[in-house]
């Protein structure tokens, strides 16, 4: 608007030369620009930040299902990042097992089914994961992913995968990490 009103002010500068403020028009149309340069770049970083928070649960799923534990617990917050490979593979086993190999995960359109999560830290979204049976048949399963924001930092950036929720066609919940022992190899929790 600075801009717009800077320019409307010198062209009604032109038509009265007795009046003063042409500097004045100058700085508004200036600074306008440059306050909607800033606004702009501060808008194209934060649908960066968010694109990359968005793609999270894919990238740890990807890593997971090609068993790069170290990629999956680069993306998680505890319990999952202290998960042990044993412990990721028997999870990507039993998503194998049940739905077939991971083709892609999607933000959904609508919000998730569960309720709040239980501190101001947590979000929940909702996402779809797409498999390929070995039948060559695909399922789309609605997949609950959990965020958690560290508690020393605001950043976007900061924010990690808490908890990945799929629901499978029956309603089982196959929850992944759970709040269990992390370093047990025998169960497929965290």
């Amino acid at each position: 608007a600075a801009p717009v009103l800077g320019i409307a002010a010198l062209g009604g500068l032109r038509r009265r030369p007795h009046l003063r403020g042409q500097a004045l028009a100058w700085a508004g149309i200036a600074i306008g620009i440059a306050a909607t340069g800033l606004q702009a770049a501060g808008a194209w970083s934060l649908a960066q930040a968010f694109g990359a928070l968005a793609a999270r649960p894919e990238q740890a799923l990807r890593a997971a299902w090609e068993g790069d534990a170290e990629r999956v617990r680069a993306a998680m917050t505890p319990p999952g990042n202290e998960a042990t490979e044993a412990r990721i593979s028997a999870w990507v086993a039993d998503l194998r097992g049940r739905f077939g190999e991971l083709e892609a995960v999607r933000m959904a359109s609508a919000a998730p089914a569960t309720p709040e999560p239980g501190n101001e830290r947590e979000m929940r979204a909702a996402y779809e994961a797409s498999f390929r049976r070995p039948d060559g048949s695909g399922v789309r399963v609605p997949l609950e992913v959990t965020f958690e924001r560290p508690a020393s930092s605001e950043a976007i950036e900061s924010i990690r995968v808490r908890r990945f929720a799929f629901v499978a066609g029956d309603g089982a919940r196959i929850v992944w990490p759970d709040d269990g022992a992390t370093k047990d190899a025998a169960s497929p929790g965290p």
